[in-house]
């Protein structure tokens, strides 16, 4: 059997082990757009010749052509963190207490404060300062990864497989349509 992660939460201070039946816990990180694996830079995303010119062949891909990310990505998302960690409840309190103070603020002050975009969603981690503008779920560790590599399909082995598949899920509505607010407050 494999031990159990225990975390400490920073605001509360309580410790909480990793579990899918405890309280959830979350860490403060950035999202951000990024084109690091794009193959593309902004200046030459018009330009049609750009494969040919500055990729060279496209018309024979390489043997390991199913490991990077397709020719065709403009931008994706860059997520990092400070990996501190915190019970949901006590991330909203503390959101919650930001924003109050921030409704408080005089109109001067904000327009100073430190160049973070509260509108925006941004705020400090309440342990190092970092900039955030998200809470992360820290999950606990799936103990049977063998068998989930080995269950998965031959055809979602490739990054442009899972990405075409992704997308697809992403985009579709879900199943069942929307909920109007009565079901939502049963289902909670």
């Amino acid at each position: 059997m494999a031990s159990l992660s225990t975390v400490t939460c920073i605001w509360c201070q309580e410790d909480e082990i990793l579990s899918y039946t405890n309280q959830a816990i979350v860490c403060s990180g950035f999202i951000q757009n990024s084109r690091i694996f794009s193959n593309k830079s902004r200046a030459h995303v018009q330009d049609s010749s750009f494969k040919h010119t500055y990729l060279g062949e496209v018309s024979s891909p390489s043997k390991n052509s199913d490991i990077f990310c397709p020719i065709s990505m403009d931008e994706g998302v860059h997520i990092s963190t400070c990996s501190h960690t915190m019970h949901s409840k006590c991330y909203n309190t503390f959101i919650d207490s930001l924003n109050a103070r921030e409704r408080s603020r005089p109109r001067q002050q904000s327009l100073n404060s430190r160049m973070i975009n509260h509108e925006a969603g941004e705020f400090l981690c309440p342990l190092c300062k970092r900039l955030s503008n998200c809470a992360l779920p820290f999950l606990p560790v799936i103990e049977q990864q063998e068998e989930l590599v080995e269950k998965t399909p031959e055809s979602m082995k490739s990054f442009k497989n899972w990405l075409s598949y992704t997308t697809t899920i992403a985009v579709e509505p879900l199943e069942g349509g929307a909920l109007d607010g009565s079901e939502q407050d049963r289902k909670r």
